[in-house]
């Protein structure tokens, strides 16, 4: 049996029963759990809270075996490494978009720091080797990548006639979720018994998975995203999902309820399904069925061995 290749990953360490949930807390969490399946790269995780510098990262380094090394920060991270006199092979996941380029340099490699948000994506940075042209765009160092939820794990639960939450979950504080606007759909909206409105912010992960059993229709009102966890957690657990047109922008055209970025549009999806019980599960087992077709640990672990295959061939040559 061939050996497994060795993958040296800084990032943040998490527990997820007792993590704030959000942002790179739950992609590290869902990266770290979803490589444990791979058969090919064993991963090795150092907490990058643990280094203060380049002195700490070059002893850490000094100190492992790795084939490859990727860091999830490229900001700091990057030239963190850099200092130490080293820079990964992989760099992210990092949202990013194939508009808005601007590169910049560090030790006379050329890097592409993308951002629009009208365009999000999900997509990790490889180095080039030596000997290989750079050619313009984004399309060199930029590779998608498939982020995913432990399928296995959140599994509907309850019986989806006695959920009664209409549920939203986010940072209220953060202007990308647009609470404002969740606010408003509240306002409008006369749900019917037993049905309740119930929001969620800066919450405990086990909290929400554990509020999911009990959730009917989870409402995201967020402007953009690149991957959100919740939704498709909240789809691993057979919950009808309700966000706006071209959220992830066309990537998961999973169903009939993106909706218009209107409070009444949000409204009147909610009462619809909420007077048609089977629509209501039928919209249930779909999200489940999509999130495990589309986003599970086994979709994410394949994303991330195609972009490790890459990253260590070119290495290699």
């Amino acid at each position: 049996m061939t050996a497994r290749r060795k993958v040296l990953f800084i990032g943040p360490g998490v527990k997820a029963t007792d993590q704030v949930w959000g942002g790179s807390v739950a992609t590290s969490y869902n990266f770290l759990r979803s490589m444990a399946l791979s058969k090919r790269y064993e991963v090795q995780h150092i907490d990058r809270r643990h280094i203060k510098g380049p002195r700490e990262l070059y002893s850490a380094l000094r100190s492992t075996d790795y084939d490859l090394l990727h860091v999830d920060d490229a900001g700091s991270g990057l030239q963190t490494c850099y200092s130490a006199g080293v820079l990964p092979d992989v760099i992210g996941p990092i949202s990013r978009a194939p508009n808005g380029v601007k590169e910049y340099k560090i030790g006379g490699e050329v890097w592409q720091s993308i951002y629009t948000p009208e365009w999000f994506y999900q997509a990790v940075v490889i180095r080039l080797n030596a000997n290989e042209e750079r050619a313009p765009g984004y399309k060199d160092k930029y590779l998608g990548i498939s982020q995913g939820v432990d399928t296995e794990k959140l599994r509907p639960e309850t019986d989806p006639r006695e959920r009664r939450y209409i549920l939203w979950a986010g940072d209220a504080n953060r202007p990308a979720k647009n609470y404002p606007l969740i606010e408003e759909i509240i306002s409008i909206t006369e749900l019917p018994e037993p049905y309740e409105f119930k929001v969620m912010s800066g919450y405990y992960v086990k909290d929400y998975w554990n509020t999911l059993d009990e959730t009917a229709i989870l409402i995201n009102t967020s402007k953009y995203e690149s991957f959100c966890a919740a939704i498709f957690e909240a789809k691993s657990k057979g919950v009808a999902t309700i966000y706006r047109e071209k959220l992830h922008n066309d990537r998961f055209p999973d169903g009939r309820i993106q909706v218009p970025y209107t409070a009444e549009a949000y409204r009147d999806e909610i009462l619809k399904l909420l007077s048609d019980p089977e629509l209501l599960e039928q919209e249930g087992r779909m999200s489940r069925g999509y999130c495990v077709d589309n986003a599970s640990f086994e979709v994410m672990k394949n994303s991330y061995e195609a972009a490790y295959d890459i990253a260590f061939a070119r290495k290699s040559s």
